[in-house]
């Protein structure tokens, strides 16, 4: 067994185990809710913050549950916040405004080019529309910004979203500038990052990587178009659904980051 298996499976008790997630919220996890109305449609920004400083993790997609799973066990041991999406239970998000229904995805939302495009991609579109998603993503990036790194926690599935994407001939081929295969490990589970000291972080951990080339980028209104463009360091994690392990092991791998990035989220 090489010895990217053994660091795999020495984390695997801790994640599958109900009952660790249930205590070490009960015990070092603070919960705060911010209710948004978009148009009469109630969204919720849930907050988990550790009582202990650390990085700072974005899920913006409900249904990826292992991603929120994960993240609540390393934020009981490493400490940080978590900024969460709670509404349908879905990956997009549906609202009603002059009775008429309205749909985008909340990873869509951070450039106002997104928003129209998300919204046009899965159904109506209007100006009215556009300026109630904008106004909920200003009052998203008040909860994340400021920080000097953004962590953003996914998942995709097995037989689709994965780093071929990124390939060549892959529809993301023109976004990426460089990257690093390890060919141990799944092509489900890879980050994409904003700059060059991440890539060779990640580099240098044996973890498959992706340099987003910020310049060359498509505008697709997403946290990690918004983040390059901003100059903020920035972790996109993908892993495949109910692969815990493997993301336990990226998440805790990012922890040295705290201290490159002298990343201090507020804590109560």
């Amino acid at each position: 067994m090489n010895n990217y298996r053994k660091h795999i499976l020495k984390y695997t008790i801790l994640i599958i185990l109900p009952l660790f997630y249930q205590l070490t919220l009960a015990t070092q996890i603070n919960i705060s809710k911010k209710r948004v109305l978009l148009g009469k449609t109630p969204v919720t920004i849930t907050i988990y913050q550790s009582t202990k400083s650390g990085l700072l993790y974005v899920r913006p997609h409900e249904d990826e549950v292992t991603a929120l799973q994960v993240s609540k066990a390393v934020l009981a041991k490493h400490g940080g916040k978590i900024v969460d999406l709670v509404h349908s239970g879905t990956r997009l998000i549906s609202f009603k405004l002059q009775d008429k229904k309205y749909i985008f995805d909340p990873n869509r939302i951070f450039t106002p080019i997104g928003i129209k495009k998300t919204l046009k991609k899965y159904g109506s579109y209007s100006p009215q529309a556009q300026a109630s998603v904008q106004n909920f993503s200003k009052i998203l990036l008040l909860h994340i910004l400021p920080t000097s790194l953004i962590i953003a926690v996914h998942n995709n599935h097995c037989a689709g979203y994965s780093i071929k994407y990124y390939m060549r001939g892959g529809i993301y081929e023109k976004d990426v500038k460089t990257m690093y295969l390890n060919p141990e490990m799944s092509l489900h589970s890879f980050v994409l990052v904003t700059n060059k000291q991440l890539f060779d972080f990640f580099k240098v951990k044996k973890i498959n990587v992706i340099l987003q080339d910020n310049l060359k980028a498509q505008n697709d209104g997403s946290l990690s178009y918004f983040a390059g463009k901003k100059n903020i360091a920035y972790v996109n994690v993908e892993t495949e659904r109910r692969h815990y392990k493997d993301q336990y092991h990226i998440l805790t791998t990012a922890q040295p980051l705290r201290k490159i990035y002298s990343v201090h989220v507020k804590t109560f």
